[in-house]
């Protein structure tokens, strides 16, 4: 009988590497059983993708559908994403507004027992007057500005669709999602309670973007008055009109930065930017981070408190 310790240098070392992948191996296999027994859960949107992590926990493997990176304005579902909400046990969406792919998507699955959240329901829609501002004599129509998460009252309702949700999916787990949520709706609060106090002592309420309508509800909720060169859809243009109004507002009350938002080119932004003298600066409308940024782990609740830091900037508060 031989002992371990016995055995010859090179022989030794075989030995313990193939003890390690063994026990790698089982630890792979224990792992995949372990997460066979978990929900899935298929978000459009990162802010959606964020609450239903916070609210299940270690309880569910929670995906994108929309990938890192990606425009979400544009985006169209693939075969490939019917066969992973096939597999799903919760598919959430932010609304009929800004994904109406989404009644064409869930008509072609086969998955009689998946949950399907409108994450909208309840919520306080804004309708804004496409392609135009108050300032702007183009014609135009209505539509529903569905960037509803940048309302926190608003995303705080979208945590409480999701967790419904979930606890219909996992009844006997309720307590636990249930104190998740309020947790994550308490962390939410104090950051619209932030926003509050902040901005209400900022000597100028104007924002300008050269990107599209998507801060209408920060605006509304905060009393600030939002402009933007495009309207809601990602195929508008500003009109040359559009542009010099903006520019105007821009002299008028002395505002020193024009913003635009994540994933568009800044063109319009740096075009008002070079006719004021203002500078140009992100604020994040949210719908999704960069590949680099969501591999790193930046979350929706640093987006919302870097804005803060923007907005401060922008709105020149002390």
């Amino acid at each position: 009988m031989h002992r371990i310790t016995s055995l010859k240098p090179s022989l030794f070392v075989i030995f313990i590497l193939i003890i390690v992948l063994l026990t790698a191996c089982f630890g792979c296999k224990k792992q995949e059983a372990n997460d066979t027994k978990k929900m899935r859960i298929i978000t459009t949107l990162f802010p959606l993708y964020e609450f239903s992590k916070e609210i299940a926990g270690q309880n569910a493997i929670v995906e994108l559908l929309l990938p890192a990176g990606s425009e979400p304005h544009s985006f169209e579902p693939k075969p490939m994403d019917i066969a992973r909400l096939n597999n799903s046990d919760i598919f959430v969406y932010t609304g009929r507004f800004l994904e109406p792919w989404v009644d064409r998507l869930l008509k072609a699955i086969d998955n009689k027992n998946l949950i399907v959240i409108d994450a909208s329901r309840g919520t306080t829609l804004l309708t804004i007057k496409q392609h135009s501002h108050k300032h702007d004599n183009n014609p135009h129509h209505s539509d529903v500005d569905p960037h509803i998460w940048l309302d926190i009252r608003n995303a705080m309702k979208m945590v409480d669709n999701i967790y419904e949700g979930i606890v219909q999916k996992e009844p006997l787990n309720q307590d636990f999602y249930k104190k998740n949520a309020d947790r994550y709706k308490a962390i939410l609060s104090d950051i619209d309670s932030n926003y509050e106090k902040t901005l209400s002592s900022c000597p100028k309420k104007t924002i300008i973007s050269g990107g599209h309508h998507s801060f209408g509800y920060l605006a509304k909720r905060y009393n600030l008055h939002f402009y933007s060169a495009y309207g809601i859809s990602p195929d508008s243009e500003p009109s040359p009109k559009t542009l010099a109004t903006l520019s105007s507002i821009v002299k008028k009350e002395g505002l020193r930065y024009v913003v635009f938002e994540e994933m568009i080119m800044p063109r319009v932004a740096n075009t008002i930017a070079r006719e004021t003298g203002a500078q140009v600066v992100l604020l994040r409308a949210g719908h999704n981070l960069e590949v680099d940024e969501f591999k790193k782990g930046k979350t929706f609740v640093s987006v919302l408190n870097d804005n803060l830091d923007v907005l401060k900037k922008v709105l020149q508060c002390p």
